[in-house]
């Protein structure tokens, strides 16, 4: 059996981001054409689908006064509904120059270096944000969609750039499905528990936690959820159900091919599982780590230790922690190749973590410490 293999998303779903913005309603204004009256008519018809009409009441609000809070934010949003995101990158800066300590908008901005890949700049903003509440009533919904916001993003940028375990876990925060009262539940609340879950499932994944990855991802019915649940049902031996789960989805993808050779070796259908890899000469985007096991495997069957070697190391190499059971295949790849001082280091180093990891412990005795 391969353990502790990887199925990670090139980048968090767009549809996904786009949900969880947060919009800023109208405070109180003075003048003749209250600036929060032309907000408040934005708002209704932004909500109403009319994108025009709302852009041309915010713009008016700003008119009125510059200073008006939540206009420039809100015309992000209508930017963003456009497929305009250097616009919403330029408004949410607007917003910012004016109001640095909005928290709707400095989430926004976080959504939108998520979207952009600058997963870096990210971190120590939401870092801040993730414990929001001193500055406003601490149990208010407004403060715990926008905790819980700050979070999922926390957990999303770790992820991204490969993070630790351990620091992806700690952005974790019950869902606002239990955070929030029922009525003031939104259908983004929604999407935004299902994206905070798939990536701690994923995280768990990644380094072999894979009971774990499975309470995380049960019920999420996203491809790329339903696709790291095999992954994690793989690992786990169940391969019925993660076939079952793979034969769900209404589109093939290059990661399906890779997880039935997967479930084939884990079968012991040897000579299935090569066919099906002979037919990746790359790995699946997001799936290397994976990939590479699988390759390693296959090469320890026919006795070829040196290339067994050369793809665990690959693995190893990639971004994010490694899982014990991958630093054991590279000591057992070690061992074979006569290496017996470097396999015992590296059972050593994983035994010093796991003492009563009995994989180790067996590999330990074998090698005569």
């Amino acid at each position: 059996m391969v353990h502790g293999a990887v199925v990670t998303p090139a980048r968090p779903a767009r549809s996904l981001l786009l949900g969880a913005l947060l919009g800023v309603a109208a405070a109180p204004s003075c003048g003749p054409r209250r600036a929060d009256v032309m907000m408040s008519e934005g708002i209704a018809a932004q909500r109403d689908g009319d994108l025009s009409a709302a852009e041309a009441r915010y713009e008016a609000a700003l008119r009125v006064d510059p200073r008006v809070v939540g206009a420039a934010n809100n015309l992000a949003l209508v930017a963003l509904a456009r497929g305009q995101d250097d616009a919403a990158i330029l408004r949410i800066k607007d917003e910012l120059d004016r109001h640095p300590d909005l928290g709707e908008a400095r989430l926004n901005q976080a959504w939108l270096l998520v979207r952009g890949g600058r997963y870096q700049k990210v971190d120590e903003a939401l870092v801040e944000l993730s414990d929001l509440g001193a500055a406003l009533p601490p149990d208010t919904p407004r403060v715990r969609r926008r905790r819980a916001t700050a979070r999922a993003l926390l957990a999303v940028a770790r992820y991204a750039r490969a993070a630790p375990w351990g620091d992806v876990r700690a952005a974790r925060e019950r869902p606002l499905a239990e955070l929030l009262p029922g009525d003031a539940l939104t259908e983004p609340d929604r999407a935004l528990d299902a994206l905070t879950r798939e990536v701690l499932g994923l995280a768990a994944l990644r380094v072999g936690a894979n009971a774990e990855a499975l309470e995380l991802l049960d019920g999420l019915d996203a491809p790329r959820a339903t696709r790291a649940r095999a992954a994690a049902l793989i690992a786990a031996g169940r391969t019925a159900e993660a076939d079952a789960a793979l034969a769900s989805l209404s589109e093939a993808a290059p990661f399906d091919r890779l997880a039935r050779a997967w479930i084939a070796l884990n079968d012991g259908r040897h000579g299935v599982a090569a066919q099906a890899l002979a037919q990746l000469a790359t790995p699946p985007e997001g799936a290397e780590a994976t990939w590479h096991r699988l390759q390693a495997a296959l090469a320890s069957r026919r006795g070829d230790w040196a290339t067994a070697l050369a793809h665990v190391d690959a693995a190893i190499a990639l971004p994010g922690d490694t899982p014990p059971d991958l630093w054991l295949d590279r000591a057992t790849a070690l061992a074979h190749l006569g290496r017996l001082d470097d396999a015992r280091v590296t059972v050593i180093g994983v035994l010093r973590d796991r003492p009563d990891d009995a994989r180790a412990r067996g590999l330990s005795e074998a090698l005569g410490e």
